[in-house]
Order: structure tokens, then C-alpha cells, then sequence
């Protein structure tokens, strides 16, 4: 027994060392820890056939298949860590874009908001100035109605006074007229009654 634990001690070194080498960028090495694996494993399985122990060798055979799953369990597991860091990565990157671009469309908001409440100020200014302006184009079409009316009443008046002045001048004439036919009948019986 003590043998078999010797080989699987030797067995195990072997393992452990293939895979150090395994790591190191030389071919060279790598093929040679190989060759020493195999060369190692041979004399083992050797042994295990000439002393019956089978047991002992399908140990050492289960003890290579459970390393061999907890390798490929172990490179699995890191390519998983490495896929979930990249989708986290990924995540993140996409969480403060739009992050980002919330914090612009806030901005935007904001901007748009303020662009709002002064065309919102503008609009009731330019209504009040509109209320303004009815009130007093109201005013002055009130004021341009009552001096039409003044006009109108003021071109009868003077329509009139025209008519009565030319009447009183017509009336000053024909009496001036009839005043000097009158004088000059006067001035004629007077000058008649003169020479005879």
C-alpha cells in the first residue's frame, strides 16, 4: 500500500507540475513535462497491474476524472465571472448614458420651461396692451364719432350763417339800391322842382 501511496504522491507532484509548466510560454518545456507525465503514468499503472491493484487504480482514475471536471468547473466558473463583469460593464455604461441623457432631457425641461413662462409673460402683457389699445381705439372712435357730429353741425351752422349772411347782404344791398333810387328820385324832384 505504501508503494501505491508513493506512486499517487509521485502522481499528484506530476499533475501539479504539467500544470505549472503548462503556463510557461516555452513548447519545448511544456512537451517535456508531457512526456514525463505519461512516462510516470505508465509506470504506475505498470505496478498496478503486476501487484492486482485494481481498486487502487480505479481510485487513482477517479481521482483524475474528479480533478479533471473541477479544472474544466474551475475555467467555467471564471469564464462566467468574466462574461457577468462584462455584462455588469455593459450595464453600467448603458445606466449612465442614460443617465446622461436624463440629466439632458431635465436640462431641456428646465430650459423649455423657462421659454414657456416668459412666452406665457409675453402673452398676457401683449394682452393687456391689446385691452389697452381696444379701450382707447375705442376712446378715439368715440371721439372722431362726436367731432363728426360737431363738424356736420358745425358745417349746417355755417351753411346757415353763409345763407344768412348772403341774405342780409342782399337784404343791405336792395335796401342801399332802393335807398339811392330813393335819393336819386329825390335829388330828381328836387332838381325838377329847382328849374321850374
Amino acid at each position: 500500500m505504501s508503494d501505491l501511496l508513493l506512486s499517487s504522491l509521485i502522481f499528484l507532484t506530476l499533475i501539479v507540475t504539467v500544470r505549472i509548466l503548462s503556463k510557461t510560454p516555452s513548447k519545448l518545456l511544456k512537451n517535456q513535462a508531457r512526456m514525463v507525465f505519461l512516462v510516470q503514468l505508465v509506470k504506475i499503472m505498470d505496478k498496478a497491474r503486476d501487484r492486482n491493484y485494481v481498486f487502487d487504480l480505479l481510485l487513482i482514475g477517479l481521482f483524475l476524472v474528479v480533478l479533471h471536471m473541477t479544472h474544466r468547473l474551475c475555467r467555467y466558473i471564471k469564464i462566467l465571472k468574466q462574461e457577468y463583469f462584462l455584462f455588469l460593464e455593459k450595464k453600467d455604461i448603458q445606466l449612465q448614458l442614460w443617465y446622461s441623457r436624463l440629466k439632458q432631457l431635465e436640462y431641456e425641461l428646465k430650459i423649455e420651461s423657462k421659454d414657456l413662462n416668459a412666452a406665457e409673460d409675453n402673452i398676457l402683457s401683449l394682452k393687456k396692451q391689446f385691452e389697452e389699445f381696444r379701450i382707447m381705439y375705442d376712446q378715439v372712435l368715440a371721439e372722431n364719432y362726436t367731432l363728426r357730429n360737431q363738424l356736420l353741425s358745425s358745417d349746417k351752422t355755417l351753411i346757415q350763417l353763409e345763407n344768412e349772411y348772403e341774405r342780409k347782404i342782399k337784404d343791405a344791398v336792395e335796401s342801399a339800391e332802393a335807398k339811392r333810387i330813393a335819393r336819386s328820385h329825390e335829388v330828381k324832384g328836387f332838381f325838377s322842382n329847382v328849374i321850374v
